[in-house]
């Protein structure tokens, strides 16, 4: 008070509370993320919802968005074997027993499985004992960038030219000595593969004259 230069205090006491609505909220706990694991398209994939509070159990449904063709939510699990690559955001809805209900957005990446190589010839397909190193052409289908030729298994340079064609340099520590060996194009996951093999002959070479 300015005029009787005092001060007042005082003391509010709160003796109700007004509880709140619902006191045991529902909530959708997992997946946490909002991106779910990639998936691949060929290759079957699951993910698990998981939900708190309410009144169990709990029903779940997609409630807005779409799936990825050949995926479906049954009870607390999407499943399936996606069919086509690309992007889908979506929201699953948990509902329980006295009929609340939450959601929550989702986000999954179908990415194309790449495709398994084949191959049909190798050029050249023979060398003789003792060459230089020996550039080949590999001609087939289905190649991609990451495709690369193997020698008995190990990895040989490779050099994409077209979905038709790689070229693969063979050391010349692969060509002492004579002998049979296989040369075969392999892709990574996801999906890949490897291509049936192509023979390469190393052969003996005339001897040097004295």
């Amino acid at each position: 008070d300015l005029a009787t230069r005092t001060i007042r205090a005082s003391t509010i006491h709160f003796s109700q509370f007004i509880p709140a609505i619902n006191p045991n909220p529902l909530f959708i706990l997992e997946p946490e993320a909002y991106a779910l694991p990639a998936a691949t398209t060929g290759a079957p994939y699951s993910a698990t919802f998981a939900a708190s509070g309410g009144t169990g159990p709990y029903t779940w449904s997609l409630s807005s968005g779409s799936l990825s063709a050949g995926l479906s939510i049954t009870n607390n699990t999407l499943s399936g074997t996606p069919t086509t690559a690309g992007a889908s955001v979506f929201f699953v809805k948990a509902t329980d027993t006295a009929g609340n209900a939450v959601q929550k957005a989702f986000f999954l990446l179908v990415m194309a499985a790449n495709p398994v190589p084949v191959l049909t010839s190798i050029t050249p397909s023979s060398a003789y004992a003792g060459s230089l190193p020996v550039t080949v052409t590999l001609r087939g289908s289905d190649f991609i960038p990451a495709c690369e030729a193997r020698w008995d298994g190990a990895p040989l340079p490779t050099t994409f030219v077209s979905d038709t064609e790689l070229t693969a340099t063979i050391d010349a520590a692969y060509l002492t000595t004579p002998g049979s060996h296989v040369v075969l194009v392999a892709a990574p996951p996801p999906g890949g593969g490897s291509s049936a093999g192509s023979a390469f002959e190393v052969m003996a070479g005339n001897p040097v004259p004295t």
